[in-house]
């Protein structure tokens, strides 16, 4: 046995070093297609086929790229372990022994990882694998090459219990199903909440003999909060169960685990299948919530997934369906091999060995790196932190109302969102009862007492008297300390000293106190206690200042905070003739200013600090009883006399709350012309900072709105080319923030980034942190990371080193000039123009006359769809300009034709095309108006001819369906009149089962087609409809002979 490993050591040794001398580094990808079980194959989710597409293509990405590897390529053995162990092993030994490897991709399984990891160990050798998150293998003392992506099973109980935390609740049963793809999640989640003492009642690992009623009756015997590990289906079994037995009224909570949306293996988690069941399922899962991997919505995403499906296609032969969601484990498969070349290319550039698969390891533990979905961070034991997500059912569908980041080790809110809790409660229900699950924390019971009465009436007589007095100490003394705090925050008017500045100084100070958006009256400098600070003057009712109970204890609040990079609140003044608040004051002016002045050279060391100054004032803001800023800017960053960087302008919100203008506002005269431009043009510049969805009016402040701000101003740090700088641009302020708010192209509007000026890795941070979807920027933790590593900054407080090197910049500082701009806004467009192109006719009308416009049912309306077949590979074939042209063509061939009949015109979505009627005015031959504007259609599209393509013709596939709908306008910004229903669901479906060139109709739109005796119909017969089941649909054929066509217009 010795000689035999020593013959594997040697052997291995010597390929490695022959290894190491070549320009060709070969990795070993070990995953599998299928799991052989006695009962036949099982399909994993971890399928190579599709997940190991992202591996080769990370792959070929670091072959295209000239910073890694330069001068070596990477190369790939591709094997199918069978997720056996013997398998897997025998081929990682005939793989080493036959070819020189420089380290392992996969396993995947946690059966073949382990003695693959154990080989590994002692060849040194790194293993860099997707999955492999067996608890067991979380000893890196014993596995040192291994690094995890997916992170421990462990990671899920982390999620579960920040939830529990959460919510206050310390007890849950547990139940699942006995595979081992539902039990390694389960059980990481009992061992972490037992190491944490919390309570887990009972742990059931169902068997195919259990009663899953007497299972779910004994797991709620002694919990109110039950966590389901299995498929689907099973969920919504248990569910029922649970809803039979009165379990879903509002005292129990379910939570459930899906690793991501994959029916054929997971299971369908709807509660909508095709049974009678329907009406019971959805009101039980009112009380169920899905835990998930997390998975961004960005367009980085999505163009990843398009390419794993073709990739797969090409190399595994394998198909993605349609509704198929692309596997996250393949995101996660390209981050493994993506950071593995990291590591090599570290490892190479200092000269060390790149087959040291313990030096490897190191290198990536303890780091965050930019994955293809997000920032991917590895802890010290080189275990990935993984993100979650927690969804809710809310009105039928999965709403996304939490996440789970595993740097921060925290469960959040999703911002804007209220989580409906099971019996239609806002706050969560406790974990167990009052008196305890066997009335064991209420021993003594007044009910059972002959004296009973007597102890109740005197109870209730007595406690109320106490109540009262210990309630009116507390107060009294709460209100002595809020009195006596706010007065330590008050001045007196005689010590503050106005001083009397030239314009340019006072422009500079007022840099330095509030926002460039104040008024400059309201703010210059003052001289309290020989020290000088800016001056923010209030308003004034007679001889004192107004300041509301609330405002008071905000002003105390602000006075105690205290951090280096935010300007300090010194107190506030409510006598006159200096009723205002006092602020420090920053010598060398605004962030901006510095920026634009040209004479002021700042090398990268410089920007590096001033960028941590603001995400370190930033963060405290976060953490703070603020916990965001609101208005962030970088005029709202002033700059010391030693350099330093100091957020202000942040609080007070009720004394500095402006009316929200309208850059539409009219203008009456000559004098108030100019006014008003100049108004409207500094408040337009004002927002170029703000968030897309605070200039939606979705929400007023939030720390995600701060970060998208913070990406503006890293935008002006880098390039200096001021806010929001588009190059070859003259939008004015107005149009930007109207293209910010709007996204009209559909792509979201941003700055130009120019990479040769930028460091490499910042443009990443830039797009992550200004992304349209608040939930997709990263918090002011992991920027901070992201910061110091990219900058490779070792000192958090390295400004001390630049004083002397920045000195001689002091003069030119006090002398800067801001250019005075005047921009004309456009003429004023007139809204009721815009209104009655977004909306229908009366609703514009009643949103016109101030009127509000309340959501409405119709019992019966007809809901059009179409979409042009093959429309996918004509854009492919196509340029953008010619596939514009063509819709443009098309649609507007359609406008002219619903013109002449009682039809509103939804929406277009891509090829699509949308149309109602019977709403929102009523009327009673919608389905005839429907049917006849759709064979208009199709005879127009007959003779319809695309300019680029003159010898194609355009395939129409239509859908129409009659029912129930719900109709409203949704939103302020940007208005929506908008469909909502089943009924828009099943037309929709409809025109996707139809065929090219026909008219696929259900049957409620056959009976209303049929009592008009005007139509021509063929029966289809029945069709398997996805989530409808089984339904009779027809063709509509045309119009019967001799029957005269009548306008319903």
């Amino acid at each position: 046995m010795a000689s035999w490993k020593a013959a594997i050591t040697t052997t291995a040794f010597l390929l490695v070093l022959g290894g190491g001398k070549s320009e060709e580094y070969r990795v070993l990808i070990m995953m599998t297609t299928t799991r052989h079980d006695a009962d036949g194959d099982v399909e994993l989710y971890f399928s190579a086929k599709r997940m190991a597409a992202g591996a080769i293509m990370a792959i070929d990405a670091v072959n295209n790229d000239p910073n890694l590897l330069s001068g070596h390529v990477l190369k790939y053995t591709y094997v199918d372990t069978e997720c056996d162990p013997v398998q897997g092993t025998g081929q990682a030994l005939e793989n080493i022994f036959n070819g020189s490897y420089s380290g392992f991709i996969g396993p995947t399984c946690s059966q073949v990882c382990r003695p693959v990891a154990n080989l590994a160990a002692y060849w040194n050798l790194p293993v860099f694998t997707p999955l492999c998150n067996a608890i067991s293998m979380h000893d890196k003392d014993h596995f040192s090459t291994l690094v995890r992506f997916f992170g421990p099973a462990i990671t899920w109980g982390s999620f579960y219990v920040g939830i529990c935390r959460r919510f206050g609740w310390n007890r849950f049963a547990v139940v699942s199903h006995w595979d081992i793809g539902w039990t390694i999640p389960a059980n990481g989640i009992v061992e972490y909440s037992e190491e944490l003492n919390m309570t887990v009642s009972s742990y059931h690992v169902l068997s195919q003999d259990d009663s899953l009623e007497n299972v779910l009756t004994q797991a709620t015997r002694h919990a109110r909060i039950i966590l389901l590990s299995g498929p689907g289906a099973l969920i919504r079994r248990l569910m029922l169960i649970a809803h039979d037995l009165g379990l879903t009224g509002g005292d129990h909570v379910f939570f459930c685990l899906r690793y991501f949306r994959h029916d054929e293996i997971f299971g369908n988690f709807s509660w909508r299948t095709g049974d009678s069941r329907h009406a019971d399922a959805r009101e039980a899962f009112k009380s169920l919530f899905v835990l998930s991997l997390y998975r961004p919505g960005n367009d980085v995403s999505r163009t990843f997934s398009r390419d794993v499906r073709r990739r797969s296609r090409e190399t595994f032969s394998y198909e993605f369906h349609p509704d198929e969601e692309v596997s996250v484990m393949a995101a996660i498969a390209y981050d493994t091999v993506h950071i593995y070349a990291h590591a090599l290319n570290e490892t190479l550039a200092f000269g060390e060995d790149p087959y040291d698969g313990r030096r490897l390891a190191e290198r990536v533990r303890n780091r965050t790196f930019e994955g293809v979905q997000g920032w991917v961070t590895l802890d010290a034991n080189g275990d990935r932190e993984t993100n979650y997500m927690m969804y809710s059912f809310q009105d039928g569908h999965m709403k996304a109302v939490g996440y789970y980041f595993g740097h921060s080790g925290e469960y959040e809110d999703v911002p804007g969102t209220t989580i409906r809790w099971p019996g239609g409660g806002l706050t969560p229900p406790p974990d167990m009862p009052y008196c305890g699950f066997d009335e064991e924390k209420c021993p003594f019971d007044l009910r059972h007492s002959r004296y009973g009465p007597i102890y109740t009436l005197g109870l209730a007589l007595i406690l109320p008297v106490i109540f009262l007095l210990v309630g009116y100490t507390i107060y009294h003394r709460h209100t002595m300390e809020k009195k006596l705090a706010f007065k330590s925050c008050q001045l007196r008017s005689q010590d503050i000293i106005p001083i009397r500045t030239s314009s340019t100084s006072s422009k500079n100070s007022l840099s330095a106190g509030l926002s460039v958006g104040q008024e400059n009256s309201s703010c210059r400098l003052a001289e309290y206690k020989n020290t000088v600070y800016v001056m923010k003057e209030l308003r004034v009712d007679g001889n004192r200042a107004t300041m509301k109970r609330g405002t008071q204890k905000e002003l105390t609040q602000l006075c105690e905070l205290n951090h280096p990079n935010l300007a300090r609140i010194v107190g506030a003044c409510l006598e006159a003739p200096n009723c205002c608040v006092l602020i420090d004051h920053c010598s060398k002016g605004s962030l901006q200013d510095i920026l634009k002045n040209a004479s002021i050279k700042l090398d990268w060391t410089f920007r590096w600090s001033l960028i941590m100054d603001i995400v370190k004032g930033m963060e405290y803001l976060h953490n703070s009883f603020l916990k965001c800023h609101g208005s962030l800017k970088s005029t709202n960053c002033v700059v010391d006399s030693r350099f330093v960087v100091k957020i202000t302008d942040f609080g007070l919100w009720r004394l500095r709350k402006k009316r929200r203008i309208s850059l539409e506002e009219p203008k009456f005269d000559a004098l108030h012309l100019n006014n008003n431009a100049v108004t409207l043009l500094k408040y337009a510049q004002d927002q170029l900072w703000m968030a897309p969805e605070v200039l939606r009016g979705g929400t007023e402040r939030s720390q995600k709105a701060d970060v998208y701000s913070f990406a503006l101003i890293l935008h002006e740090i880098a390039f200096r080319r001021g806010v929001f700088y588009q190059e070859g641009s003259q939008l004015s302020p107005k149009d930007i923030i109207t293209r910010v708010a709007l996204s009209l192209s559909g792509v979201p509007f941003r700055p130009t980034i120019l990479e040769e000026d930028c460091p490499t890795g910042l443009s990443s941070l830039m797009k992550q942190c200004w992304a349209e979807t608040p939930e997709e920027r990263p918090d002011c933790k992991v920027i901070g990371a992201v910061v110091r590593r990219i900058s490779g900054m070792k000192s958090e407080n390295i400004l001390d080193n630049l004083l002397a090197r920045m000195e001689h910049y002091a003069d030119n500082l006090e002398s800067l000039v801001q250019e005075k701009t005047a921009q004309v806004l456009d003429e004023k467009k007139r809204a009721e123009d815009l209104l009655e192109r977004l909306l229908p006719r009366t609703v514009a009308n009643q949103l016109k006359h101030g009127g509000t416009v309340l959501p409405e049912t119709y019992d019966s309306v007809t809901v059009f769809f179409s979409d042009i077949v093959g429309f996918t590979a004509m854009s492919a074939a196509s340029s953008p300009m010619e596939v514009v042209d063509m819709l443009n063509d098309l649609y507007t061939c359609f406008d002219d034709i619903i013109g002449h009949y009682d039809v509103y015109k939804v929406e277009t979505i891509g090829d699509a095309y949308v149309v109602v009627s019977g709403l929102p005015e009523r009327n009673s031959n919608h389905a005839a108006e429907i049917a006849r504007m759709s064979l208009e259609m199709l005879k127009a599209v007959q003779t319809f001819r695309i300019r680029h393509r003159t010898s194609e013709q355009l395939k129409l596939r239509i859908g129409i369906h009659t029912g129930p709908c719900a109709a409203g306008v949704v939103g302020r910004k940007m208005p929506r009149y908008c469909l909502f229903g089943d009924t828009v669901n099943t037309a929709s479906r409809m025109e996707t089962y139809g065929m090219a060139l026909r008219i696929h109709v259900s049957e409620t739109t056959y009976q209303a087609l049929c009592q008009t005796e005007r139509f021509q119909l063929e029966s289809r017969g029945e069709m398997d409809i996805k989530g409808k089941g089984p339904l009779r649909t027809y063709w509509l054929l045309g119009e019967k002979d001799g029957i005269v066509q009548e306008s319903f217009v």
